[in-house]
């Protein structure tokens, strides 16, 4: 059972291979961990590995029930069959009893895992990064490809070529309209920020006056407890009173 557990979690942690940081995994590779999706949940496979023993021998299986990583295993991508190859030794110590695994070894495993997944998330955000920077460098080239054709269409229209102080001008007239854009969202931003700061103060106001009729509610309320208290201690005390009055009669 040590042995079969042994070799179920050295399966697991070798699939655990992001394709983030990788990319997709090729023939004799181990398969690589898959994006997480609405569709689909990254790591499947990983999950998918049971333990399950055999009541009639003193043996454990090891596989998948899921179809494809069975035609992996199969095919051109042995996950299970490998990882016992290359961990055959210790599972054979661990059967015969020769090799006992201790606290340190589990410990100096778990941190070579952590180690390999924060590598492979730095991986990560180095190619985000990358692909960023690729974007923003197509978003300029679009930008001056967008200005070589407005100043073609231009020529066009005219019948030459656009000379220099029209280039200006139309730079001019350009830089002016993006001002003007930039000035109509800003004024747009500050008018939405009024309105929000608008409808706080009337929500505060609001639940001042809610505070504030609680608070006279509570203290006309004392004071009716404590008028009807004073009725009802003179009422007791006149009681008294006559009740007195006739013991001495």
């Amino acid at each position: 059972m040590a042995a079969a557990t042994y070799l179920k979690a050295k399966t697991q942690r070798n699939v655990s291979i992001p394709t983030a940081a990788y990319g997709p995994s090729k023939p004799g590779e181990y398969p690589h961990v898959g994006l997480t999706t609405k569709k689909h949940a990254g790591g499947l496979l990983r999950r998918s590995i049971f333990l399950r023993p055999r009541k009639d021998q003193l043996a454990c299986d090891v596989g998948t029930k899921l179809v494809y990583g069975i035609h992996w295993e199969v095919t051109n991508r042995p996950y299970i069959r490998r990882t016992l190859a290359e961990n055959f030794n210790m599972v054979r110590g661990i059967l015969d009893g020769t090799v006992t695994r201790t606290i340190e070894q589990v410990r100096e495993e778990a941190a070579e895992m952590r180690e390999m997944h924060a590598a492979a998330k730095q991986r990560i955000k180095e190619k985000r990064a990358a692909k960023k920077e690729k974007g923003r460098t197509k978003k300029w080239v679009k930008k001056v490809r967008q200005k070589a054709k407005t100043r073609a269409t231009r020529e066009k229209k005219l019948g030459r070529k656009l000379t220099k102080r029209e280039k200006v001008t139309a730079k001019k007239a350009e830089g002016r309209r993006a001002k003007g854009a930039a000035r109509l969202e800003k004024r747009e931003r500050a008018q939405k920020v009024r309105e929000l700061k608008r409808e706080k103060r009337l929500q505060q106001k609001e639940k001042q006056r809610e505070r504030r009729g609680a608070k006279q509610a509570k203290e006309k309320a004392k004071k009716m407890r404590k008028f009807l208290n004073l009725r009802a201690r003179k009422a007791a005390a006149k009681e008294r009173r006559r009740a007195a009055e006739e013991d001495i009669e």
